[in-house]
């Protein structure tokens, strides 16, 4: 069968791009979906960070998340996916209360962890991830542990790698299949604006503006433990940093009243007061936990497949909400139907500023540079969004390690993007964006640059790589699967895709695992295949 009968029309008109606009446009501009350019993105104002103005909340103590957590946490998914819930019964569970003072900056939290132990072996410690304290996309900010406890008893403490790594003694080990909770204090200082020139790090996802407070990893993160042990990678300069299981999420929040919230999961309950609101949201399962707050956000919503897909702009960019909203809707669609079915109840795009990056992906939220809504008429408008929709299917619900294996969900989620244009605006569209991929590794090639995709994201930080990640792992990883799908023919490469899904979702994917499901696919050896794509410059 062909690869246009995988997918039914959607319910409404699709948006056509022709070839000829795209291929003009798309050349021309940076396919960098989450991945940083290093070049200068032209900002539009200087936003200073003080002009956050908010008023006296509720003290932490005083926050009081739904006492039945776990069983809220089915309202965060769809009907058919709510049975992950009993599934994934010992995965992590945060319950986090979250203070967000007059300034904005710092914050202040409260985090309790039952953690129950998976794997083989006993354990005698556990460590977190405080990737604010390490730079890079998190800028100059920072993240402090205070008061840790287990089972109610102060432990020892100690940490390393720039403070980004907590490690915690536990009072006894703790054997497989055993449960323990964790509590611990923590405080976080916000990053000043991005777009001010005496700021030179950070992409804006821990970051405060007049006109959003973006926070990521802004809590302590637990480690994953592998057959290598605790994975402790520095925080990354050019790629993502967060590697890490699935898990649930309570989080209540005390802001100001005029705040807007957009957050991971679905918001289950709302107390207000003169002095402000607590809000609590949960999550189904999902890899990390983001939230987005802001003042001037325009909002439209629409229902797609019975997913509630919102789109978050600023003032000057209103406009552009249709648009949005029909890439976005296009998007998922066709990923729900091409692979599986999303399994949460809203998808949130979120316009903030940002810089080295034109978005950047997180479980159940996207977030998109404001410099792209200058430009809606270029078609690295919806490549980038759809990049980072299909992020959701190859980063979130099927996992992988980020440092040593990024072109896993990388090079996948950047093929996966062009599956939008192939069935909303036919062949040709799609053919655009691989034309581009082959440009751009060519290019590559010929300024004495190349590499194996499959290096990982060390090797392309290293200075003499430098300004190899995109043409490698993102334009030659998408070129491995456009000529994989050739190589075995449509039946057997969508098999594989959807196999593969199903096989890993809410799990940790290895590089073998993704390739296995191919051969499995297409019913023969195709290890001449990847050596060529994959393991050879």
């Amino acid at each position: 069968m062909t690869a246009s009968a995988c997918i039914s029309a959607p319910k409404r008109k699709v948006i056509f791009f022709s070839i000829m606009n795209l291929l003009i446009v798309i050349i021309g501009t940076a396919l960098t979906g989450c991945q940083p350019r290093l070049a200068t993105i032209q900002q539009t104002s200087t936003i200073k960070a003080d002009t956050l103005n908010t008023v006296e909340i509720n003290p932490l103590e005083t926050i009081s998340p739904p006492a039945k957590a776990i069983d809220d946490q089915r309202t965060a998914l769809m009907p058919h996916a709510q049975e992950s819930i009993s599934e994934l019964f010992n995965a992590p569970k945060y319950n986090i209360k979250l203070i967000i003072d007059k300034d904005a900056s710092p914050y202040t939290g409260n985090m309790r962890l039952k953690y129950t132990n998976i794997e083989e072996i006993a354990l005698d410690e556990l460590y977190f991830r405080l990737l604010p304290n390490d730079g890079g996309a998190y800028g100059n900010g920072s993240l402090t542990v205070s008061e840790v406890k287990v089972e109610g008893v102060p432990v020892n403490q100690e940490l390393s790698l720039n403070d980004s790594v907590l490690k915690i003694d536990l009072p006894e080990e703790i054997l497989p299949g055993e449960s323990l909770k964790v509590e611990m204090q923590f405080i976080g200082q916000v990053p000043g604006n991005i777009q001010e020139e005496n700021v030179t790090t950070g992409y804006g996802i821990y970051n405060l503006s007049r006109q959003a407070l973006t926070l990521s990893a802004w809590y302590p993160m637990l480690a994953v433990y592998d057959e290598d042990g605790w994975n402790l990678d520095p925080a990354s300069e050019i790629g993502d940093s967060v590697y890490s299981d699935i898990g649930f999420f309570t989080v209540t929040v005390s802001i100001p009243n005029e705040f807007q919230i957009i957050a991971t999961g679905s918001e289950t309950s709302r107390t207000g007061s003169d002095q402000g609101n607590i809000v609590t949201f949960v999550s189904g399962p999902v890899r990390e936990f983001t939230l987005v707050m802001g003042k001037e956000f325009s909002k439209e919503t629409r229902i797609v497949d019975g997913v509630a897909v919102s789109v978050y702009t600023l003032p000057e960019h209103s406009s552009a909400s249709e648009l949005t909203l029909d890439i976005t809707a296009d998007s998922l669609h066709t990923y729900s139907q091409v692979i599986a079915a999303y399994p949460y109840q809203e998808l949130d795009l979120v316009e903030i500023p940002m810089r080295y990056a034109s978005g950047v992906e997180f479980p159940g939220m996207i977030l998109i540079n404001k410099t792209k809504f200058d430009r809606t008429g270029s078609l690295s408008f919806p490549v980038v969004i759809a990049h980072e929709v299909a992020h959701q299917w190859w980063y979130n619900m099927v996992g992988n390690d980020v440092f040593d294996d990024p072109w896993m969900d990388e090079a996948l989620t950047t093929y996966t993007s062009s599956l939008m244009f192939e069935f909303t605006s036919g062949d040709s569209a799609a053919e655009g964006l691989r034309n581009y991929w082959q440009k751009d590794y060519q290019r590559t090639v010929e300024d004495n640059h190349d590499a194996r995709v499959t290096e990982s994201l060390a090797y392309f930080e290293m200075p003499e790589n430098t300004g190899m990640y995109g043409g490698i792992v993102y334009s030659k990883g998408a070129l491995f699967f456009e000529n994989l799908r050739k190589e075995i023919g449509d039946q057997a490469f969508f098999d594989g895709l959807r196999n593969y899904f199903q096989s890993y979702q809410y799990r940790i994917a290895k590089p073998d695992d993704l390739l296995e499901a191919f051969e499995t696919s297409a019913g023969k050896a195709l290890d001449d295949f990847y050596q060529i794509w994959l393991y050879s410059p």
